[in-house]
């Protein structure tokens, strides 16, 4: 995850917080294993995550996985319920959260006034999780904002890049040598 506020076309502050995708999926493997004895893979825990993590308050649901028994070794069916993935994905959506705190709180103040203003914008494949935007907002304090492109922004980012030129020096292409 990449924390950046950006004001008159520069990065004013920028941090990498080593938490992203893979991280829930195997902060969800490990929920499992915790408390089903059950070890799963980390393509089934995507899934799973796609599926069942949710940030509002809907009603129960489970999916039936396959994968090894800790104990014994042997494959076995297990249930995993949605409250188990959520839980798996809140605690590690919860330390980003706690980052963007800090975050926010070195941000000198001018620029600090506009981004509670306007909001904080959320992309990538985490923001398709239900209601994350809700969760973070009460983490925070600050309104979230959505991307319509969530997995696609760095793709949108590139063609403004190509596209428009005042912003191409923000581009950096490797010139054959003549």
């Amino acid at each position: 995850t990449e924390v950046s506020v950006i004001s008159n076309e520069q990065v004013i502050i920028s941090k990498n917080i080593n938490i992203g995708g893979q991280q829930l999926n195997n902060a969800i493997c490990d929920e499992i294993r915790r408390q089903d004895n059950l070890l799963v893979g980390k393509r089934t825990a995507r899934r799973l995550k796609a599926v069942l993590a949710t940030f509002s308050e809907q009603k129960e649901e489970a999916r039936k996985v396959v994968g090894l028994n800790t104990l014994s070794g042997l494959p076995r069916e297990g249930i995993v319920s949605s409250a188990l993935v959520c839980q798996a994905v809140e605690m590690q959506v919860r330390e980003i959260a706690s980052e963007i705190k800090t975050f926010l709180e070195r941000t000198p103040p001018q620029i600090g006034k506009c981004i509670y203003a306007e909001g904080i914008y959320l992309t990538g494949g985490t923001a398709r999780i239900p209601a994350i935007d809700r969760y973070l907002k009460k983490m925070i304090g600050v309104e979230i904002n959505l991307s319509s492109y969530y997995e696609l922004c760095t793709i949108k980012g590139l063609e403004e890049l190509i596209k428009h030129k005042p912003l191409q020096r923000w581009a950096y292409t490797i010139r054959k040598k003549k």
